[in-house]
């Protein structure tokens, strides 16, 4: 909906002013003549013309591209601040029951980036996910000695606010719960296995890291009838 739309807008406006060195930022580290780049872990992903038309075909494209068009229009100047501060307006698709506190996902609590009930984005096609390895593939992907074809020992340490996986142990070894997600390309670290002879086989909850806007959760208040400042707000 337009008024998600427009939430998404002044999250991206932000991330980007707050990286532009023109305003302080410390610019792209991928690209050090640049101040964002279309590296999503680094800074945002982008999508050019012909991936849009490619996502959408032609005549979607033309409607989505008018309703973005749109949205930053309705929002042309909006930033959002902490403190009189720009603030780290992260964002990610598809939280969960939860979303997450910054300081349990990665290591810096930020006030304004707290876990917040969000029952609003279970329409998304990512809510729920699954994936299926033999014992020889999660070694490898772990980086670990494989125990012959052993299925491993995995005990949860802790779980985040949000109810993610925050470190576990793999046959003694400790891992960070995104470090896990990471290695294995899994949806979400809100996960959970079933061993078998052949294999592992994990299923998520959610999609992304779980921090600040959950992008279908904006989608679901804007159904109900939210406009974008009281979403980016909540």
């Amino acid at each position: 909906s337009l008024e998600a739309l427009k939430a998404q807008a002044v999250a991206a406006r932000t991330v980007t002013v707050k990286r532009m060195r023109a305003f302080g930022g410390r610019g792209s580290s991928a690209h050090p003549r640049a101040d964002v780049s279309n590296e999503s872990r680094e800074s945002q992903a982008w999508l050019s013309r012909r991936d849009m038309i490619k996502k959408w075909g032609f005549w979607g494209y033309l409607r989505n591209r008018a309703r973005i068009a749109e949205a930053v229009k309705n929002t042309a100047g909006l930033v959002l601040t902490y403190n009189g501060e720009l603030i780290d307006a992260v964002y990610h698709s598809t939280s969960g029951p939860r979303t997450e506190n910054a300081g349990e996902i990665w290591g810096t609590d930020l006030p304004y980036l707290q876990s917040v009930a969000c029952s609003f984005g279970r329409h998304s096609p990512k809510y729920k996910g699954e994936k299926a390895f033999s014992y020889a593939e999660f070694w490898t992907k772990l980086g670990m000695e494989p125990a012959a074809k052993n299925p491993p020992d995995l005990r949860i340490l802790e779980y985040t606010t949000g109810g993610r996986v925050k470190s576990l142990t793999v046959n003694g070894r400790k891992i960070q719960g995104e470090t896990f997600r990471r290695l294995l390309g899994l949806n979400s670290s809100c996960f959970s296995w079933r061993l078998s002879a052949d294999g592992i086989f994990l299923q998520t909850t959610g999609y992304g890291h779980g921090v600040g806007l959950c992008q279908y959760g904006a989608d679901g208040l804007a159904r109900q009838g939210w406009d974008f400042r009281s979403i980016l707000k909540y």
